[in-house]
């Protein structure tokens, strides 16, 4: 359960990083790593590999593959 929240808060902070920085309307994913690629932040392989993994911890029930 912990997990899960983890993943629910690097996404909130990623989409309102991606809001402030570049568009109003926010990715429809779950995928953290996509959002923080599409917030154009600068991550390293390690950051990569670990918004990956968090991202495997989430729960598919908003939005559709």
């Amino acid at each position: 359960m912990v997990v899960i929240l983890r993943h629910l808060v690097l996404e909130k902070l990623l989409k309102a990083i991606y809001v402030k920085h570049v568009s109003a309307d926010i990715p429809f994913t779950h995928d953290l790593f996509q959002i923080a690629e599409k917030s154009k932040l600068p991550l390293t392989e390690e950051q990569r590999n670990f918004l990956d993994e968090v991202t495997t911890f989430n729960i598919k029930a908003r939005y559709p593959d």
